[in-house]
Order: structure tokens, then C-alpha cells, then sequence
């Protein structure tokens, strides 16, 4: 006689639930708050505000899942260096540990003089930690763009005369 086994627990009865469902907006507060250590409580409320949902009573991200998946597969895989005539900022936050020593090290040998480098004190969400130094590397980024289109609309001697004085 066979004895009688129990079910199998399937993995999926002992997860997290994926995506995370809250039973008020409160709790969604509470974790949104310890997944972003340091993000200000003003950002964190926004972040609710703007991308969470409810749903027949529960709470939860509105976020495309597909989306997620996707995005998750293509960072398992290696990074790809942009190609070497590709004018680049590679911006390091080291707490976050995303761009690794390999990566910039291939960049630096592959893009030479078409690289630049910054390093920031925080984490992935570079932009909430320290969003002034975020928007200081964007704009100077985007100056010498600004001033290009700037001279086709205006005449190269009016953008030359702003840059000389400090207000390009």
C-alpha cells in the first residue's frame, strides 16, 4: 500500500507576492519608503500619487509587468558599450553597484576620447538623491546641442557673444 502524500507547495504559494499588493496606501507608503532609503518623503508621496493604483480595495504599482520583465532580462545579460564614435557621460553611483569596474574599464578602452566620466555619492535614483547635481551633468550635456541650434536659429556672432559672457 502506497502511503498518501501531501500536496506539493508550489513555489508561487510561498512568494511575495509579485506584483506587491498593499491593503491601504499607507502600507504601500511603508515599503516604497524602505525601498528608497534616503529619497525624501516629499518624492515618496509623488511616487504614490503618480504610480500606485488601486484596485477592488488593494493597492498596488501601475506599471507595465511585461515591461518590467523585459527590462530585468536585458539587464542579466552583458552590458553593451556604446559605440566608439558615440559621444558619452557614464555617470557611476557607486552605492548602487550597477556599473561595474569591467564596464567602464571596456568603455574607456573602447570610446577613448568620446567618454566622460562622473561619479556621483548615491544610489540608482540618481536623480531623487541628488537632483541638482543630476540636472548640472544633463545641461552641460545639452549645452553644446543647445548652442548648436541656438547659432542655425540666430547667427553664429549672437551665441558666440552668450557663451563669452556667460549666458549660453
Amino acid at each position: 500500500i502506497l502511503a498518501k502524500r501531501e500536496p506539493v507547495t508550489a513555489p508561487m504559494d510561498t512568494m511575495a507576492p509579485w506584483p506587491h499588493v498593499f491593503p491601504s496606501i499607507e502600507k504601500a507608503g511603508e515599503w516604497q519608503r524602505n525601498e528608497w532609503p534616503g529619497i525624501s518623503l516629499r518624492d515618496v508621496a509623488e511616487e504614490l500619487q503618480e504610480n500606485f493604483m488601486q484596485i477592488s480595495g488593494r493597492w498596488l504599482p501601475k506599471y507595465s509587468h511585461n515591461v518590467v520583465s523585459t527590462a530585468w532580462s536585458e539587464m542579466c545579460r552583458a552590458a553593451q558599450v556604446p559605440p566608439p564614435a558615440t559621444r558619452t557621460l557614464l555617470v557611476s553611483a557607486p552605492k548602487s553597484g550597477i556599473v561595474r569596474p569591467a564596464f567602464v574599464q571596456a568603455c574607456l578602452v573602447t570610446m577613448r576620447g568620446n567618454l566622460e566620466l562622473a561619479e556621483m555619492d548615491c544610489g540608482h535614483l540618481m536623480y531623487l538623491e541628488r537632483p541638482a547635481e543630476t540636472a548640472h551633468l544633463r545641461a552641460r550635456e545639452l549645452e553644446p546641442v543647445l548652442l548648436h541650434r541656438a547659432g542655425e536659429e540666430l547667427g553664429a556672432g549672437v551665441v558666440i557673444e552668450h557663451a563669452r559672457h556667460g549666458r549660453g
